[in-house]
């Protein structure tokens, strides 16, 4: 029972850090988030993980930034919200055995003739931005990385999404309305 309780109060509070955001370029800094482990349920201290991108490795680089650019593009003018949204969306896909295993295969992955994410039918991952914003969503898909196993999904389990002024027909189930964008299982 205590589980119940405190796993929602967890995803809350990381939530909360993940909304405050991070300003600085990424790869120049260190962002600090707590290690949310299963054992902070029996009460001992979160630690603190400082991680830096320019550490990581390879592969881990590369997912991250293609879970940037996804939230980039996909939501770029939405509330942190929103990113989480759109970062949920493309790790329930990872998770799923209807998709690629990977974050990249995932985001650049084609149905057909049909990219799965609009943005990457018209080439906009071309140029990656070099700007504040890209950088804040950077830092953000990197600490969502580490991190979305805590939180709770606000997307709740869904595989796609759509903006709010696009009706493409699909006989799914509607899960959730974030920001401009309609989500479904």
């Amino acid at each position: 029972m205590l589980h119940r309780t405190i796993t929602p109060v967890i995803s809350l509070c990381f939530m909360l850090i993940m909304f405050l955001g991070y300003t600085s370029p990424l790869q120049n800094s260190t962002i600090a988030f707590p290690v949310l482990l299963r054992n902070t349920i029996k009460g001992e201290q979160l630690p603190v993980q400082k991680v830096q991108f320019v550490n990581l490795d390879k592969e881990h680089k590369e997912e991250i930034e293609c879970l940037a650019k996804n939230i980039y593009y996909e939501s770029r003018g939405e509330y942190k919200l929103g990113w989480m949204a759109v970062a949920m969306v493309t790790m329930n896909r990872v998770n799923s055995k209807l998709f690629p295993s990977n974050i990249c295969d995932v985001v650049y992955q084609k149905t057909g003739k049909v990219y799965q994410f609009s943005w990457v039918a018209s080439r906009k991952h071309l140029t990656t931005p070099a700007h504040e914003l890209y950088n804040e969503i950077l830092d953000y898909a990197m600490a969502f990385y580490y991190k979305h196993h805590h939180m709770e999904d606000v997307t709740k389990g869904a595989l796609f999404f759509h903006a709010d002024y696009v009706n493409p027909r699909w006989n799914r189930v509607k899960t959730a309305q974030i920001g401009r964008h309609i989500f479904y299982r």
